[in-house]
């Protein structure tokens, strides 16, 4: 019983994050292999979701705040390559280079957080000369 739960709120979460597709069933039994193989899972039946633990005590994230099952999810299925990153909500300026999805912006670091776009530009232009 505790496994199907655990494998049902995995299939939930699986379909509540924007994913490129696939086997949603059979991604939520990878999410549920990845997670039982790093902690001990616990279904929590008052919240329905899903509790981590090490050695008997919560996990703990690098804030030092107990690891949710969504965000664990979210980081699983980023490191999986089925995260769909949708960024059409921002304008090309708010985007700093390295952080697009364009093979020409791989590899660029601002030498400061006060650079624009342009300079990106720049050093792009500069480096296919």
């Amino acid at each position: 019983y505790t496994q199907q739960a655990i494998t049902d709120r995995c299939l939930n979460m699986i379909q509540q994050l924007p994913r490129k597709g696939g086997d949603a069933q059979e991604q939520a039994e990878m999410l549920r292999y990845g997670m039982q193989k790093v902690y001990e899972v616990r279904y929590n039946e008052e919240t329905k979701r899903l509790e981590f633990y090490k050695e008997g005590q919560p996990a703990i994230g690098e804030q030092n705040e107990p690891i949710t099952d969504e965000t664990f999810a979210r980081t699983w299925a980023e490191r999986a390559g089925i995260l769909v990153h949708d960024n059409r909500h921002l304008s090309p300026a708010e985007i700093k280079a390295g952080q697009q999805a364009h093979p020409f912006a791989n590899g660029l670091i601002l030498p400061d957080a006060e650079a624009s776009p342009m300079d990106a530009i720049q050093a792009w232009t500069e480096e296919t000369r």
